[in-house]
């Protein structure tokens, strides 16, 4: 298994990266808003909850059969 262990916590390697990248993302932006413009603050929050927002409604689409029989 390709999986990253964290002590208790395990990952798989592209669950990892993903939340790399949103951390490098996260520190990135908090360096733009402290150096360039504060407004980079709340764009990135925005960008970060909406990316994610958007993952999930993909993967609802892309497995509908499954969530249409139980959709609570």
């Amino acid at each position: 298994m390709n999986a990253i262990e964290l002590g208790p916590l395990v990952l798989s390697g592209e669950r990892f990266a993903i939340l790399l990248g949103v951390l490098v993302f996260m520190i990135g932006s908090g360096w733009l808003a402290s150096r360039v413009s504060p407004r980079f603050n709340g764009w990135s929050t925005a960008v970060v909850v909406g990316g994610l927002a958007i993952a999930r409604l993909a993967h609802v689409i892309a497995h509908w059969e499954f969530f249409s029989g139980d959709p609570l």
